[in-house]
């Protein structure tokens, strides 16, 4: 890809919402008027973009679906039926009470750190469709070991090169 500019934080925060709500690809590209191979690609061109849009994106869905579950159940509370407007009255008063509790952070766990070349790997395999991983993995099958030696067919039963005995 070219040394382009970035897209705007407001058309990658736009394309990150489509993705997080589940849209496709194509989808996506149509939405934001760009090649769906330029969508595609701002996932591993602009990895540390993409996921904050990503993180923001999911934010907004959550506040949504919080909204909406709310709105829900002040319908509940004005209903005829006495048990689902009680029950909507103790999940409110639940929810009204979960947002006071003060919020403490869990300290981040550490795994393992993962050299640059394997995340690159990792974000670049993530932006593929499972047709895309498909092929890859067929294209990989076919290249030959770097060393020069024959791993020999796979094994039918665990997909491991059969050993020389």
């Amino acid at each position: 890809m070219s040394a382009a500019k970035p897209p705007s934080p407001t058309l990658f925060l736009r394309a990150a919402e489509l993705r997080v709500r589940g849209s496709s690809w194509d989808a996506i590209a149509k939405d934001v008027g760009r090649a769906e191979k330029t969508v595609r690609e701002w996932v591993r061109t602009y990895p540390r973009e993409w996921r904050k849009a990503v993180r923001d994106a999911e934010g907004q869905v959550a506040q949504e679906a919080t909204a909406e579950s709310v709105l829900t159940l002040r319908r509940q509370l004005r209903s005829d039926d006495e048990k689902t407007s009680r029950e909507a009255a103790a999940a409110l008063i639940k929810f009204a009470a979960l947002k006071q509790k003060p919020r403490t952070r869990a300290k981040p766990t550490r795994g393992p750190k993962v050299p640059p070349p394997v995340a690159a790997l990792a974000e670049f395999v993530g932006g593929l469709t499972d047709e895309e991983v498909t092929t890859l993995l067929r294209e990989l099958r076919r290249v030959p070991p770097a060393d020069g030696t024959d791993a020999g067919p796979a094994t039918p039963d665990r997909g491991e090169p059969a050993r020389a005995e």
